[in-house]
């Protein structure tokens, strides 16, 4: 009598390669999808990457163009802060020339009539 289970059984040997064969084919389903998944993923962190990556270009274009207009500002105060200085010491000058030409200068006499 045959073994009804045994491996030389050409049924039985059917039948497991079957369900090998549909194994492998449910793990290869399965690595797809999360092949699938990964991609998916990847991609979206490429993109969110670029866009982070434009974002920053444009935030250092920025901050290159804000320090160049506040190193015009900051040369116009300094020119601006000179010429007030100037003025300033110009006034003085006329402040004290004038009080010493009114020391300097004589009081005026009173012409008589006599």
């Amino acid at each position: 009598m045959k073994p009804v289970f045994g491996l030389l059984n050409p049924v039985f040997f059917f039948i497991l390669l079957f369900a090998i064969l549909g194994l492998f084919m449910l793990v290869v389903r399965w690595l797809t999808r999360q092949d699938k998944q990964s991609q998916k993923s990847l991609n979206k962190a490429m993109a969110d990457k670029e866009a982070l990556e434009k974002e920053a270009k444009k935030s250092k274009e920025e901050i290159n163009r804000l320090n160049s207009e506040l190193t015009l500002r900051n040369q116009m105060f300094e020119g601006l802060k000179g010429q007030y200085n100037e003025l300033e010491r110009d006034c003085e000058r006329l402040a004290q020339s004038s009080q010493e030409g009114s020391l300097n200068s004589k009081p005026a006499t009173p012409i008589s009539n006599s």
